[in-house]
């Protein structure tokens, strides 16, 4: 036996180490994919909502406003949701770097992955009512009305013949 050999088997008697048994490594990695899935469904539920939003102000009311297509995406745009989104983007590429063979992939796929995947679900959910649904029990929460900050301000112009 060489010497390094020899010097790490002592090191393990003398510490007294054990391996780590495999199963540790497949429930941190099947908690690491786990939590990746889950950010891609919280981003799609996210996605349905920002879409159930903007369709609702941009029925009617963009046709009654008429202050400009860049002031009203501005004002319609559900920020509270896009931030949510962003938020679970940036989660879920956190997860897959943390996976064995995460190192390997590139940022842009990561996110692109999860944004595609966020896209279809988002679109399916929204297009079976259940952003709707979700919208309408949200409502229900106190203070969530305030982080819509772009509807209050399209319907709150007096000047304008607007009054929320």
């Amino acid at each position: 036996m060489s010497n390094l050999s020899k010097s790490i088997i002592d090191k393990i008697k003398k510490e007294k180490v054990k391996p780590t048994p495999k199963w540790v490594f497949l429930l941190k990695y099947s908690v690491v994919w786990g939590l990746f899935v889950t950010s891609v469904i919280f981003g799609s539920i996210a996605m349905s909502i920002i879409f159930f939003q903007y369709r609702d102000a941009t029925g009617d009311i963009y046709n009654q406003i008429g202050d400009g297509v860049v002031e009203f995406v501005l004002l319609a745009l559900p920020y509270f949701w896009i931030l949510l989104m962003v938020g679970f983007l940036a989660l879920a590429y956190y997860h897959v770097r943390h996976t064995k063979a995460g190192h390997r992939y590139n940022v842009f796929a990561i996110i692109g992955l999860s944004v595609i995947t966020s896209l279809i679900l988002g679109s399916a959910l929204y297009a079976s009512g259940f952003s709707e649904k979700l919208e309408n029990l949200f409502q229900e929460i106190p203070h969530y009305e305030r982080l819509h900050v772009g509807k209050r301000i399209l319907w709150q112009r007096p000047n304008a013949g607007r009054l929320a």
